[in-house]
């Protein structure tokens, strides 16, 4: 039986590429349809989000039923959005990565605790929805904060 020491070196270097090449290839997949239009706007289908319940807070001051009768979308390449529950979850996409987490409304605010996600790079999408922290919601506009206070950008709501 030969062992990789003795194999010729082009074919270590060739079993080295396959390798790499493999990796990233399965770090590339499918991105959330859109509704064909190309102007970012909302797939008409929902997916189901399920999470163990959880202390949504002091939910006096937010509108739960009006934040999770919908999704909330931003208009930019790979369809961005965020997704809330009554039991306290959240999901989404940056675009390119997962979003998963849970929430928690603080007064006016709701705060997103942090979360882990892939980290792959998808040409033409900035992944800014990633950095999210808190939202506020005014009507159908979803401010987005990242961790800093910082503004990062807005979602809108489109009902399900």
């Amino acid at each position: 039986m030969r062992s990789l020491r003795s194999a010729p070196v082009p074919l270590l270097i060739l079993t080295g590429f396959l390798a790499v090449l493999a990796l990233v290839l399965t770090a590339c997949d499918k991105q959330e349809p859109t509704d064909g239009l190309g102007d970012g706007s909302a797939p008409e289908t929902s997916e189901a989000t399920t999470a163990p319940p959880a202390d949504t807070g002091d939910t006096s001051r937010i509108d739960v039923d009006s934040l999770t009768s919908g999704r909330w979308y931003a208009a930019a390449q790979g369809d961005p959005f965020l997704e809330f529950t009554q039991q306290g979850a959240v999901s989404g996409t940056d675009g390119c990565n997962a979003i998963a987490s849970t929430w928690r409304a603080e007064g006016d605010t709701i705060s997103i605790k942090p979360f882990t996600t892939t980290q792959k790079a998808c040409a033409g999408v900035d992944p800014w929805l990633g950095n999210v922290s808190k939202v506020k919601v005014d009507g159908d506009t979803m401010t987005v904060f990242d961790i800093k206070g910082n503004e990062i950008g807005e979602l809108k709501k489109v009902e399900k």
